[in-house]
């Protein structure tokens, strides 16, 4: 699975996400509305899952209306210009995968929107044992 940060969500918080690639490795800057800009060179990246924040994380799913018990937050350690270390902390970047939709499969949206709904589930359901230990 990818990590896909949020330019929409970012934007609306004032901030731009711009991936750079430096001589000495990858970075990511930061821009605000008032053009002011956080550099990082990116040393390492992971993620957690954590509790949502209301008014920064996604609380429910959009497409089954439930209420979401965590959400992936992705770390980037790194270093800025002036050589300061930082841990910059991502809220609303999903992993996410393709899954074909094949033409076998329903074309009406009502039958179309129930089988995504289903399929959702299940996915959450597989993902929450798997999280728990249990077997999928």
């Amino acid at each position: 699975a990818s990590i896909r940060p949020d330019p929409a969500a970012a934007q609306r918080r004032g901030l731009s996400l711009v991936p750079v690639m430096q001589a000495r490795g990858a970075g990511l800057v930061l821009r605000t509305r008032d053009d002011d800009e956080f550099v990082i060179r990116i040393v390492t990246v992971d993620y957690y899952l954590a509790k949502p924040a209301p008014g920064l994380d996604v609380t429910e799913s959009p497409l089954t209306g439930v209420k979401v018990d965590r959400v992936p937050v992705v770390r980037i350690f790194g270093e800025t210009p002036g050589g300061q270390k930082a841990c910059l902390h991502l809220h609303r970047a999903f992993p996410y995968f393709y899954v074909p939709y094949d033409d076998d499969l329903p074309r009406d949206p009502v039958e179309c929107g129930t089988f995504l709904k289903n399929l959702c589930q299940s996915l959450e359901r597989a993902m929450e044992l798997a999280l728990s230990g249990g077997d999928v």
